[in-house]
């Protein structure tokens, strides 16, 4: 369904999704919270989205890539992506607090990872880099690697427990798995959750098939509701729509750091060429680079990635064609907690 309000039409679904709105939402709540009081300490950036950034900067939080950057005593947010289990007790262990802003369904994923250990499954991750890949791992592959290593006791103590497993892109050799196979062995499929929706499905289905091709009596799972976030799939659909309607132009809406933003560019792209039509796909991360489309001919579809705020968009349709975009309707998830802030902030403060 598209949304044809304004002179530039839109997708049912673009932009921030839940996750990450809540995650920007948690994350200028503390700092607002802990200002002058609290050092406030973002691991990781909250998205990959250099405006967002720049805005929570000049409210006083501090981002950092590596535990052994964070002060003591600090409110540190976690990003949307989430973290392994050592990394959180290496944030308490040096007197900080963590507000934690991952994805429920990155979360989702993690207690996968739990599933597999408790009934000794064999883990194979579809994802997008792989560890020692640093320019091209997502972060939220970093953090379920955590997860694969090490567990919480009940204690809150962490124990490195690793659980045998494969690393496998989507569409790669399928034979990239054999190392992991062994006889009477039970494997568990789990994958990034912002990979495409479909190719995923398909994907795992190809995995299990190939394992019992070679070892028929091998238990195959994964969990009932998938690994694959419904607002990037919904995105996903929403770029197939707009190139169904054959537009001039096609934008994208997304910061140049966004993985997310440039797979709705490289989709648009496989599709108008699919198509045959003659669609020009652009990225554009601001109004700036949008002016070079305004007066345009022809219809202009666009949409936005997942981590570009509403701001953004609303900048760019107005430089492009003097209105704005159409009202998101996504759901959004609560990780904001007023008093659960004020309370932990307060502990950093004794």
């Amino acid at each position: 369904m598209l949304n044809q309000e304004s002179k530039i039409v839109f997708p049912e679904h673009f932009g921030f999704c839940g996750g990450v709105a809540a995650a920007d939402q948690l994350m200028s709540a503390v700092a607002l919270e802990a200002a002058g009081r609290v050092a406030v300490v973002g691991l990781h950036h909250i998205v990959h989205n250099r405006d967002v950034v720049q805005k929570h900067e000049a409210n006083g939080v501090q981002f950092v890539d590596e535990v052994d950057a964070i002060p003591e005593r600090s409110a540190v947010v976690i990003s949307a992506h989430g973290v392994g289990p050592e990394v959180k007790h290496q944030i308490l262990a040096n007197g900080s607090e963590i507000f934690d802003a991952t994805c429920p369904l990155v979360v989702h994923t993690h207690k996968g990872v739990e599933h597999a250990r408790e009934h000794g499954e064999k883990v194979i991750y579809v994802c997008q880099g792989k560890p020692g890949e640093v320019e091209k791992m997502h972060d939220e592959v970093a953090g379920f690697v955590g997860c694969l290593d090490y567990r919480a006791d009940v204690e809150g103590e962490v124990i490195l427990d690793p659980i045998d497993r494969s690393y496998i892109e989507l569409h790669e050799d399928l034979a990239q798995v054999d190392g992991l196979l062994t006889e009477n062995a039970k494997y568990r499929i789990i994958t990034q959750t912002t990979l495409h929706a479909d190719h995923c499905l398909a994907y795992r289905e190809e995995i299990k098939r190939y394992i019992q091709g070679l070892q028929p009596h091998a238990e195959v799972s994964w969990a009932r509701k998938g690994d694959v976030c419904h607002a990037v799939a919904d995105r996903q659909r929403g770029v197939e729509q707009l190139v169904e309607i054959k537009p001039r132009h096609i934008i994208v809406a997304t910061d140049p750091t966004s993985k997310n933003g440039r797979g709705y560019v490289d989709l648009a792209q496989k599709l108008v060429a699919k198509a045959g039509i003659s669609a020009e796909v652009h990225a554009i991360a601001n109004a700036t680079e949008a002016q070079d489309l305004a007066g345009a001919e022809g219809l202009i579809a666009m949409t936005a990635s997942a981590s570009t705020p509403d701001e953004i968009i609303t900048e760019i349709t107005q430089s492009i064609g003097n209105c704005d975009p159409p009202e998101q309707k996504d759901q959004t998830f609560n990780l904001r907690d007023a008093k659960q802030i004020t309370a932990k902030l307060r502990k950093l403060g004794r």
